[in-house]
């Protein structure tokens, strides 16, 4: 029976890979789909600046990672709440449509927020980003 079921997940693979697909493999890979395959959608007024959260670092991601869902790029920072009254952003980053770091070893439960706005010439009337952390 656990031959069977392992021959069907070969099987499986081998033609997700033949379909054009990728396997996750161990490793980096792996743990870079499971922090990018939690990502949250942003929408905000293109026009206008927005801030997002607050929302909670986990340990599917080590960092805290941006990209634009659209062909225009957008500028963001993020907000650390703690011992931070004033919201004040750590650096704004601008960031294309491949993924970004926009924090780099954020602790498991650290609370944040993340700024982001329109960079460039983005003709709205919304700009779209894919957070994950």
């Amino acid at each position: 029976m656990r031959r069977a079921i392992r021959t069907i997940a070969t099987i499986a693979a081998a033609g997700a890979v033949a379909a054009g697909g990728v396997v996750a493999a161990s490793g980096t890979a792996s743990a870079a789909t499971t922090c990018y395959g939690g990502a949250i959608g942003l929408q905000w007024t293109t026009v206008y600046q927005s801030t997002t959260g607050p929302d909670t670092a986990t340990s599917r991601c080590h960092d805290i990672n941006l990209r634009s869902a659209t062909a225009y790029p957008v500028q963001a920072c993020v907000i650390f709440l703690k011992n931070n009254p004033n919201e004040n952003c750590n650096y704004v980053t601008q960031v294309g449509s491949s993924w970004a770091t926009i924090a780099t070893d954020v602790l498991d439960g650290t609370h944040f927020k993340v700024w982001v706005q329109a960079a460039g010439n983005d003709p709205g009337p919304y700009s779209y980003a894919k957070l994950a952390f």
